[in-house]
């Protein structure tokens, strides 16, 4: 064992017992001082009886301390939860970060990391960020909770929100029943380990008795259909209850003086646009790595590849770069980490299987390309002329995108398959087969001159690529509740590539049956090299049930499709011909140590 371990409650300043579990190097001393990696998290720091988790003891291998925290109201940690990612738990966050690094075997330098709901407390934990804290690591996290994953489009992601919140409120009552969807079932019959201290497990019973008051996630958010329906706060000296939101503390001073590396995937829920709106929307040092990959990057879920193959680079290569790249953290002096001189992006384009670097996004050699819904089923960059063109969509009810979607959120494949027998249910437009290879890098945009039956209803735009031989494969995608069609005036509160909708209640604006109205929306970012001979498809649907609750509640929905002179529905996309022989400039490794400084 290439490590020792330490549990303890930490208090906090009003007395709450926070449980942290450290893991040490073993040639860590009070001569020989190190560094320290916290995560901070609600699904257990460690289970009763069970070794600590992989990625947790990749730090004591590399020669850094490794913490994993219980967050307030969670696992063997006191207090209670009245809203998740709240105001009162982020406060926390620097007291446990300050007490790490007063600790005899600290240097005084503390990283944050964290994947997921651990990649929000890596980036919470920047807000207020004591000086000990010199970096963060926030992988696969969600800028804005109301878009990136909870309402997309402002569509109600029922396939992770239920299934979610039902399981960290059986995990803070410390007892994972049977009966719990599928994604807990690894943590069937587990309990949350106690502190050292704790022998008794008297302070454990205490802090599930404090969870008692924890308000469950999906009770709290069956009456929400608003943004402003949340308690959102802009700063820490808000109210405890009050939930934080990456996208709303972004004008905090500190955050921009605590150089960051986030991670992010096209294929997973709303990470990539999020990562991508917080690059652009600050100055701040940053590096930004967005590729192909499985929430958690375990898996490698290229729309072009086989399903199940491990990500590249792997888990265990993902962390040792990462440490690396922290490697100065383990120097007396006040050595400059890395990535602190960088403001960069990396993406990877699918296709042409190729890494990427970029300082602003779209990236600079992108042109936008307008793509008009034309006779036939078709994309024309011809603008229609014809007085007259509509097509009618009755809405299927009974179409979606599969168990293996990117809503989920699960960690696992991302994999839609051959979506041509499904394309059958859906409205379709498709251009002519492309005359030159294309890469499409940014945020597609759509507008659709539309008429509805009913008020209410819900509009996906799926972007493929169909190839010669029939087979399509799904790319990108995004969806607008209609009662959220209202274009707002206000500023939009980060970096936004479409029309803003501010999805608040005052702009609700339902519509009005038989009458045209424009639906305008981004869909979610890729990158793509889609080759010549293939075409460009643009797939519309009225429902996913798979992902998303049924809007309008009751009743048929009939879509009207207006493609006329005075009334185009058409798709704008960011896109580059691509020569056949020509070399790309900007290809590079960021995983290798000479393009990493």
């Amino acid at each position: 064992m290439a490590y020792k371990s330490i549990s303890v409650y930490v208090p906090m300043p009003d007395g709450v017992k926070i449980a942290v579990d450290i893991w040490l190097p073993k040639a860590a001393t009070k001569e020989n001082k190190v560094p320290v990696a916290v995560e901070f998290t609600r699904y257990w720091r460690v289970r009763d009886g069970k070794a600590p988790m992989d990625r947790v003891l990749y730090y004591p291998r590399l020669g850094f301390a490794s913490a994993v925290v219980d967050c307030r109201g969670s696992g063997a940690s006191h207090g209670f939860r009245a809203a998740e990612q709240s105001v009162a738990e982020a406060k926390d966050f620097a007291f446990v970060i300050n007490w790490l690094a007063a600790q005899p075997w600290s240097n005084g330098s503390v990283v944050s990391v964290g994947s997921s709901y651990s990649g929000n407390t890596a980036e919470f934990a920047m807000i207020d960020a004591p000086y000990a804290l010199k970096a963060s690591i926030p992988r696969f996290s969600d800028f804005d909770t109301y878009t990136s994953l909870c309402f997309p489009g402002g569509l109600i992601n029922k396939t992770f929100l239920k299934p979610w919140g039902e399981g960290v409120y059986a995990l803070d009552m410390n007892i994972m029943d049977v009966n719990l969807h599928e994604r807990w079932h690894d943590f069937r019959h587990d309990t949350v380990k106690p502190v050292e201290e704790d022998c008794g497990r008297t302070l454990l019973r205490q802090a599930v008795e404090d969870h008692q008051r924890n308000v469950p996630l999906h009770e709290y958010l069956a009456p929400i259909e608003y943004r402003d329906d949340f308690h959102f706060a802009g700063t820490l000296n808000e109210e405890g209850d009050r939930w934080v939101s990456p996208h709303l503390v972004q004008s905090n001073a500190r955050l921009s003086q605590v150089p960051s590396y986030h991670w992010a995937s096209f294929n997973d829920a709303g990470t990539a646009a999020g990562a991508i709106a917080r690059f652009m929307g600050s100055r701040a040092a940053m590096r930004v790595i967005i590729g192909y990959w499985s929430h958690g990057a375990f898996f490698d879920t290229n729309p072009y590849k086989v399903p199940g193959l491990d990500a590249k680079p792997n888990y265990k290569e993902q962390f040792t770069h990462i440490i690396e790249g922290l490697s100065a953290l383990k120097s007396t002096c006040d050595e400059e980490l890395i990535f602190a001189k960088q403001r960069v992006l990396y993406y990877y384009t699918a296709g042409e299987e190729a890494w990427k670097k970029t300082e602003v996004w779209p990236p600079k050699k992108i042109r936008t390309m307008r793509w008009y819904f034309s006779d036939n089923a078709s994309l024309s960059q011809e603008q229609p002329q014809c007085p007259h063109g509509q097509d009618r969509y009755l809405v299927d009810f009974d179409v979606g995108t599969g168990k293996q979607n990117r809503w989920v959120q699960e960690g696992g494949v991302v994999h839609y398959g051959n979506r041509a027998e499904l394309d059958e249910r859906l409205l379709t437009y498709t251009t002519e087969p492309l005359l030159q290879t294309v890469e499409i890098t940014g945020h597609p945009v759509i507008y659709l001159q539309l008429s509805a039956s009913q008020g209410d209803g819900a509009v996906i735009a799926y972007l493929e690529d169909v190839a010669p031989n029939g087979e399509v494969t799904l790319l990108s995608e995004g969806g607008l509740r209609l009662i959220h069609r209202k274009v707002s005036d206000a500023v939009p509160p980060y970096p936004i590539f479409g029309p803003y909708h501010s999805f608040e209640r005052q702009d609700a604006s339902p519509m009005v049956r038989g009458e045209i109205a424009e639906i305008g929306f981004e869909l979610l970012p890729l990158s793509v090299q889609i080759r010549k001979g293939h075409a460009i498809r643009i797939a519309l649907a009225g429902h996913d049930k798979d992902c998303f609750d049924r809007l309008p509640r009751t009743g048929e929905q009939h879509y009207g499709i207006h493609r006329h002179l005075g009334a185009n529905s058409y798709i704008d996309i960011p896109m580059a011909s691509i020569e056949e022989d020509a070399e790309a400039s900007d290809v590079v490794d960021p995983f290798c140590e000479g393009d990493c400084g």
